[in-house]
Parts: structure tokens; C-alpha cells; sequence
């Protein structure tokens, strides 16, 4: 009987298809919470999720074609997930994926010299 367990166990394992873990991407985040809650009202212009060198998660802004420099909330993450750069919130919702377009991405602009600090998407709030 307990062969047959095994056995059951190995088939669906087998038929789940690819079972690797993700492997972490570079993502620039804040190490600590944002203390402020005057995130702007307005998003930041749409910006193209990219992979760049070294394992790490690039932001292009897509109308001018060029990289813009985000720091992400405490918590949030880039994982390849099967190839895919896949961006994560601090509650695991996805935020973006290689290659997608994100509009709705608020920022403020006077946190970082040379960066802009998510504070929002959509409408969720983050600090």
C-alpha cells in the first residue's frame, strides 16, 4: 500500500510540470517605511517592466524610451518565475511582469536623488 502512495505521489508531482522555485532578481526597495502619506495624486508616466544585467529589474519610462530609477516599498520583491521577471507587492499581489506596461504607478520625487519613491498603485497605498 505504501508503494502505491509513492507511486500516486511521484505521478502527480510529475504532471504539476515545472515545480523550481523562483530565483531572486535585484529590485531597489526602501529598507525602511515611508513616513509620510502625501503621495501625489497624478500617476508618474507609464513605465515598461525590463530586465536588466546582472538579475536585476529595470523600469523604462515608455514614452521617452528611457530608464527611470524607482526605489519600491519595504517588502516588495522581483522574482524570475519560469524566465518571466515577475514584480511582487509586500502582500504578493503581482505588480507586473516582463514586459508589461504599468499606468498607474505614483511616486513622490523628493525622497531620493536619483530615484523616484513608489508609494502607490492604483488606488493601494503603500509606505
Amino acid at each position: 500500500m505504501r508503494w502505491l502512495l509513492a507511486a500516486a505521489l511521484v505521478l502527480t508531482v510529475a504532471a504539476c510540470g515545472d515545480l523550481r522555485p523562483g530565483l531572486r532578481l535585484g529590485l531597489r526597495t526602501n529598507t525602511t517605511e515611508l513616513l509620510t502619506d502625501d503621495c501625489p495624486a497624478d500617476p508618474i508616466p507609464a513605465i515598461r517592466v525590463i530586465r536588466g544585467p546582472d538579475a536585476e529589474v529595470w523600469f523604462v519610462d515608455v514614452e521617452a524610451g528611457s530608464e527611470i530609477g524607482l526605489v519600491w516599498p519595504v517588502g516588495f520583491a522581483a522574482w524570475d518565475i519560469n524566465g518571466v521577471a515577475v514584480v511582487h507587492a509586500s502582500d504578493g499581489t503581482v505588480v507586473g511582469r516582463e514586459g508589461d506596461t504599468l499606468a498607474n504607478v505614483r511616486a513622490l520625487d523628493n525622497v531620493w536623488p536619483d530615484a523616484l519613491q513608489v508609494c502607490a498603485i492604483g488606488v493601494r497605498t503603500y509606505r
